[in-house]
């Protein structure tokens, strides 16, 4: 039964239906409350969280992903954390509350790098060495871009290459 409810809640978010998707999330969240079931409240969490960013509600966002982040604190679980601070300092971002941001960028960084994951950590350099540049501390935008490119060359993924190759496929017709 709850199968169900799942596929046809991801087919009302697939269709953009984010009111309905909130109902749904709604529901799981309070059903998952009710069973004391963490993973299950941390899911809602998110995705009441991802349906709240997409139709542009940041504050609902934000309530929402600070509950997963608590949760995922909570549960130990580091991967899931280093992602929702990417996302918090993303949306922060998008408010422009720019040392907000930097504080989840940074806590993004020390969890990809305890984690090891070099795209992530690349991904968490170059976001922060254009918010540092932003507000105007050029010798840590300048620290951040160069532990950036260092690291975008050891891992072959720099920014500049997906940029040229999109714009170049862009023109095409």
């Amino acid at each position: 039964m709850a199968e169900g409810r799942t596929l046809s809640n991801n087919v009302n978010y697939l269709l953009e239906d984010y009111s309905t998707s909130i109902e749904y999330f709604d529901k799981c969240l309070t059903i998952a409350k009710e069973c004391n079931d963490q993973l299950g409240q941390r899911r809602a969490h998110t995705n009441l969280g991802n349906a709240y960013l997409y139709i542009e509600e940041f504050d609902k966002a934000l309530y929402h992903y600070r509950e997963a982040m608590i949760i995922s604190e909570i549960m130990n679980d580091g991967l899931i954390l280093a992602q929702i601070c990417f996302i918090l300092g993303r949306i922060y971002n998008i408010k422009q509350d720019n040392e907000t941001s930097i504080y989840y960028h940074e806590k993004h960084l020390n969890l990809a790098h305890k984690f090891q994951d070099y795209k992530g950590q690349c991904q968490a350099y170059l976001i922060l060495s254009q918010l540092y540049e932003i507000i105007n501390q050029y010798d840590k935008t300048k620290k951040y871009r160069n532990l950036y490119k260092s690291l975008a060359r050891e891992i072959d993924e720099t920014n500049e290459k997906k940029v040229l190759s999109s714009k170049s496929n862009a023109f095409k017709v």
